[in-house]
């Protein structure tokens, strides 16, 4: 993993994907939609059931 106290997760995040061939960059861009997709279901299936 990469650790940089200077850069926020999204830079390293950034740095390491720009480096990438196109096809590897989209899917870490398809992984990080999923989980943000993931993570926003979980979000309101809590909201409706509270």
């Amino acid at each position: 993993m990469i650790s940089n106290p200077i850069m926020n997760i999204a830079e390293q995040i950034y740095a390491l994907v720009k480096s990438l061939p196109q096809e590897q960059a989209s899917e870490v861009l398809t992984f990080a939609e999923f989980i943000r997709t993931k993570h926003l279901s979980r979000r309101c299936f809590l909201a409706i059931a509270s």
